[in-house]
């Protein structure tokens, strides 16, 4: 139940966060439309050389971002789970973190967490790991207290 709140939670930001950036955009631009679908495109026309241009360019990329994060968090499972892997909630040290999307820390039912994505550095040396493991990288260790 905890994860599948977290879930949603993170759903929710990333849709909120979404539309917050594609409001800025269409005030900056109210002449403008194109297919949410089509940002990609829409982020090589943009001329890099105009100041509202880069204005463009920040909001068309945060929609991007949110679009992204919204379907990794629609693809991942956030089931319980014995190793880590994606939709994982996981305690090293002393850090409670979700692996799912890049996310800086949160307040979440009252616990501060953080997420991180298949990208990123911490969660390569921890995948499958289990709860009692140990790792080290660049002379941290890391212990892995928990796996949900």
């Amino acid at each position: 139940m905890y994860k599948l709140a977290l879930k949603e939670y993170l759903l929710d930001f990333e849709i909120a966060s979404f539309e917050s950036a594609k409001e800025r955009f269409d005030m900056v631009n109210p002449s403008l439309s194109f297919d949410i679908f089509q940002l990609e495109d829409e982020l090589k026309k943009i001329d890099a050389g105009n100041q509202s241009d880069l204005n463009n360019i920040g909001d068309l990329r945060s929609m991007l971002n949110h679009r992204t994060n919204v379907k990794l968090l629609h693809k991942y499972s956030f089931e319980d789970h014995t190793e880590i892997k994606t939709g994982s909630v996981v305690l090293i040290n002393e850090t409670l973190y979700v692996i799912a999307i890049e996310k800086d820390p949160f307040l979440f039912e009252g616990q501060l967490i953080t997420g991180i994505d298949e990208k990123n550095e911490l969660f390569q040396i921890i995948k499958g790991k289990k709860k009692g493991a140990t790792c080290l990288q660049y002379g941290k260790l890391y212990s892995v207290k928990e796996v949900k």
